[in-house]
Order: C-alpha cells, then sequence, then structure tokens
C-alpha cells in the first residue's frame, strides 16, 4: 500500500534514567507493528541490534564519511520516505538525542538508520554531530558503568536496555559515557552507535 497521503502516528520517547517507562514511535502504513525501547537504570531487558556497518566514504555532498553516527537534535523529527518535504512522513521520533546512523545523503538530507534498523530520510539541520549511544546488548549483555576502563574497576551503575548516554571517548572495547551525570565506561558491544569513530552531521 503507497505512503503517500497518509497520516503518521506519534508516541512520545521519555528521557527518564530511573524509572521504567515504555518508549515507541509506530511507522506507516498501518497496522503498527510496534516496538518499544525500555529506557532505566538497573534492569535489563531482551532487545538485540547492532547496526551493520560498511567502510565509510567520503566522496559526499557534505564531505565527511558515509557511513556515521549523528543523533536527533530536536524533541521532535521527521523521519520520510525520500529525500525531500513532499515525501510523506513514515516515523515522528519524539526523543532529543537518540542515535542515528548516517547511510546516504544529499546537500539537504540524509538517509539514517534507527536502533531498530529502520531507514528513514530526515533534513539535515534535525541532526547533530554530538555522538550518542544506546544500550542494546541483549539478554546476556549487562551494561555495568564502571569507574576505569576493565573489568575489576568499581560499578557506578547498571545502565538498562534502551538507555541512551553521551558517548565521549571509546578505548579499544570501552567506551566512556555520561548518562544523567553519571559518568563512566562500558563495554562497547552492547552500545548501539558506538561502532564509527568519525562524528559530523
Amino acid at each position: 500500500m503507497p505512503l503517500r497521503g497518509r497520516q503518521p502516528q506519534t508516541v512520545d520517547m521519555k528521557s527518564v534514567l530511573d524509572i521504567n517507562l515504555p518508549v515507541k514511535r509506530a511507522p506507516m502504513p498501518l497496522p503498527v507493528n510496534t516496538r518499544r525501547f525500555v529506557l532505566g537504570i538497573g534492569f535489563a531487558a531482551f532487545v538485540c541490534a547492532a547496526p551493520v556497518v560498511a567502510s565509510p566514504r567520503t566522496d559526499t555532498p557534505s564531505g565527511l564519511p558515509v557511513p556515521r553516527f549523528v543523533s536527533a537534535k530536536f524533541n521532535e523529527l521527521n523521519g520520510r520516505a525520500g529525500p525531500g518535504s513532499d515525501y510523506p512522513i513514515r516515523f515522528i521520533y519524539k526523543k532529543r538525542g537518540l542515535p542515528l546512523m548516517i547511510t546516504a545523503e544529499t546537500d539537504r538530507w540524509r538517509r539514517v538508520q534507527d536502533p531498530d534498523g529502520e531507514e528513514v530520510w530526515v533534513h539535515a539541520r534535525t541532526v547533530d554531530g554530538k555522538r550518542t549511544v544506546m544500550v542494546r546488548g541483549g539478554p546476556n549483555f549487562q551494561a555495568i558503568l564502571r569507574k576505569e576502563p576493565n573489568e575489576a574497576s568499581p560499578q557506578r551503575a547498571m545502565l538498562a536496555e534502551g538507555v541512551i548516554a553521551n558517548l565521549e571517548e571509546c578505548r579499544g572495547p570501552w567506551c566512556r559515557v555520561e548518562a544523567k551525570g553519571i559518568k563512566g565506561w562500558v563495554l562497547a558491544r552492547g552500545l548501539w552507535g558506538a561502532s564509527v569513530s568519525k562524528p559530523g552531521s
């Protein structure tokens, strides 16, 4: 069924790390197969998703490598079916800081992949070079935030599946992140958004 002319559904994406809140957004066309992101510190969920990242290209309109990770710049972000405002909206993302992977671009538009693997087009001005990550390690991964980048270092917090954190740096298998004022090191393998090193929008 064609997407053009259909109205997308909007569901807020909350940014609370210390209580458990469902986070959803609904694709088109309906009926909706809803996915959930769960935010919180101190519990684990069951979703596992890792982006497939190709070798970066730099012969792009922006001059920046593709693919690369960026983040949502605003609290509301329209994901369209194509690179232009005349294309229908497929998703409305309601979470500033959501990590997104740019997979293609034009002068003004970026094709991005979200943590669920869906790809849409967004305007270049709606994404930010600031890097963020989302915990997506699956049922066997504990996102333990440690003081130093080693397994013996003291624990500072447990990041739940779906938590979004600011990415500061990565060293080998570890990344230093900040979530709700708490900083520490967590294993990169459970973070969606940590596998491409160069930022940009």
